[in-house]
């Protein structure tokens, strides 16, 4: 904070989230003393700390999707799937104040197109972001049915 105290004024210059809070004044001399109080409020537009990048995995396996954001208010967060909200289920789950969705044991239809929309009142932001889920490489069924392995 750089502050500059000129002809009775307190002037803050580059004002930046750290400087929130409360100000107080107090004025004294031989008649008494007065103080007065105010509250500096500082807003920021959302942003992201980190680009979202694309994701293949193997059916089964865990994804992690992260939409680390910032924001002053701290911007609200929504997730879609190909256009369509997503909600918690016993597969899916948001952690970290819905900034980080986890697909437990993926499926082929967990395939699609993720959106992380983080919006407060100076703005929304919207980052996207593809998840493949590829098929595996053995299918279980297949691999026992296979006729040349040997009874013991």
């Amino acid at each position: 904070m750089q502050v500059m105290s000129k002809d009775d004024v307190f002037l803050i210059v580059n004002v930046k989230l750290v400087d929130m809070g409360v100000y107080s004044c107090t004025a004294k001399n031989i008649a008494g003393m007065i103080a007065a109080n105010a509250t500096l409020t500082v807003t920021e537009p959302p942003g992201f700390e980190s680009i979202m990048s694309n994701k293949q995995v193997k059916v089964g396996e865990e994804v992690v999707l992260e939409c680390l954001n910032y924001g002053s208010p701290k911007p609200k967060i929504k997730w879609t799937k190909n256009g369509i909200p997503l909600a918690s289920s016993n597969r899916h789950y948001f952690t970290a104040e819905d900034q980080i969705l986890v697909i437990m044991e993926t499926k082929a239809d967990d395939s699609g197109t993720y959106k992380c929309e983080i919006a407060n009142p100076l703005g929304i932001k919207v980052q996207e972001v593809e998840v493949l889920i590829l098929p595996c490489k053995y299918n279980f069924y297949s691999f026992f049915n296979n006729k040349n392995f040997k009874k013991y």
